[in-house]
């Protein structure tokens, strides 16, 4: 969505544009997998790892996001509904805050920033899967 946005291209929404995702930035990621890596005990654990609740959004908060942040018209579709989509998702993080103490540190609107602002510095990259 991110590229379409950025090229200007038609954005596909399938369904009402409603389902939810909780996202989370990659550097919280590697934190997180840097730590489980010096802690012992926890290296065979098994975590639920997302962006959880405080970080979650729709397609048309993140169009609406991009909107406002970006003042960019964005073209986009309704298309049927696909089959099995799941219309809300946000990862269960508690166990993985609890034992290892980790949570998010990069709100989901600063993480939409950081990847924005990355892929236009490498947009050039990015040409053949437009």
């Amino acid at each position: 969505m991110i590229l379409c946005f950025l090229k200007g291209k038609s954005i596909n929404i399938f369904g009402d544009g409603k389902q939810v995702r909780d996202i989370l930035h990659i550097d919280d990621l590697l934190k997180l997998f840097y730590k489980i890596f010096t802690i012992s005990k926890v290296k065979s654990r098994v975590y639920n790892v997302g962006g959880g609740k405080s970080n979650s959004i729709s397609i048309l908060e993140l169009l609406n996001f991009l909107k406002k942040n970006y003042n960019k018209k964005i073209n986009y579709t309704y298309n049927q509904k696909r089959v099995g989509d799941q219309k809300l998702y946000i990862s269960d993080i508690s166990r993985v805050k609890k034992e290892i103490n980790w949570s998010p540190k990069i709100s989901k609107s600063q993480g939409i920033k950081l990847i924005l602002n990355w892929m236009l510095k490498n947009l050039d990259s990015y040409k053949r899967l437009l």
